[in-house]
């Protein structure tokens, strides 16, 4: 499971969303890949982003 977290590119960090992707994790008994980009809408993040979601899919 690919688990991004809030904030909108904007506020807060993967910190912040650790115990959301965890608990997944603990209630799903399910690998949960918890994604860090950086603050601010950039092309980077969002490449970022995609290429581990093909990543995890096996694609």
């Amino acid at each position: 499971m690919v688990y991004y977290h809030g904030g909108g590119f904007v506020i807060a960090d993967i910190n912040v969303y650790n115990g959301g992707a965890q608990g997944l994790c603990e209630q799903t008994n399910a690998i949960v890949v918890s994604v860090e980009y950086p603050k601010g809408l950039r092309k980077s993040s969002l490449l970022r982003t995609w290429l581990l979601l093909m990543l995890t899919n096996g694609c």
